[in-house]
């Protein structure tokens, strides 16, 4: 169980809503060449500023959402669920049901991960724009992916649309990699972080609703009596 819990954390911080690290080093640009390939990575840098426009007009939203970490150390994936409100810039509410209880929030200033079968409330300053790790991404006032990331196109799924690869240019950081789809509104209905080690976590949203503000109250957390509050360092 303790693994258990451990990586149930690490989840979350690869998030960016609980810790604060910087954004993991991309690889290097594979030679210069062909027009395919400079066409498909100015394809991709399209696709990159599409995305931004798309995010930044969003104000508020609401989504199911299915949380699934697959990673060595685990002996299968584990699967968490429940309920996400956003609104930018700076605020995300992560309201499990599996396991229930559970709760990951940053209320534009600092962070929060309470873990109820422990008893025990994590909270850290809210990671600056830097620091945009993961599904993070979604709450920054402007998104600037050209400048974080070197863009390129995913493998494709069976059946499936290339998703857009951003591959942060900064070294230090919880993954190598994000793969990003997004809906036909070209709002994100999937990320996926991946590691150094090739461990894989993945967000999918469902059932999104775009709103103009959501309740204040949804953005604050208060440990309850008696919990232990550890601090994580900015």
């Amino acid at each position: 169980m303790p693994a258990i819990r451990a990586c149930q954390r690490i989840g979350v911080l690869v998030a960016g809503l609980a810790c604060a690290a910087p954004a993991a080093g991309a690889p290097a640009p594979g030679p210069a060449g062909s027009d395919a390939a400079a066409k498909a990575a100015g394809s991709a840098a399209s696709a990159a500023r599409r995305l931004e426009a798309r995010l930044t007009a969003v104000k508020a939203v609401e989504a199911e959402f299915v949380q699934t970490l697959d990673t060595p150390a685990l002996p299968e994936p584990q699967e968490e669920a429940g309920r996400l409100y956003l609104e930018r810039p700076g605020k995300m509410r992560w309201e499990y049901a599996r396991p229930a209880g559970k709760l990951a929030l940053a209320d534009g200033k600092d962070t929060w991960l309470w873990l109820p079968e422990d008893n025990v409330a994590i909270t850290a300053p809210l990671a600056g724009g830097e620091r945009d790790a993961g599904v993070a991404l979604l709450m920054q006032d402007r998104p600037d992916l050209l400048a974080r990331f070197e863009v390129d196109w995913g493998p494709a799924p069976k059946g499936g649309a290339r998703p857009l690869r951003l591959r942060p240019r900064r070294a230090g950081g919880p993954y190598d990699a994000l793969l990003v789809n997004v809906d036909d509104s070209g709002f994100p209905r999937e990320i996926v972080a991946i590691d150094a080690l090739g461990g894989r976590l993945t967000y999918r949203l469902s059932a999104v609703r775009f709103v103009d503000r959501l309740d204040p109250a949804l953005f604050s957390f208060t440990p309850p009596p008696g919990a232990t509050v550890q601090r994580a360092a900015p």
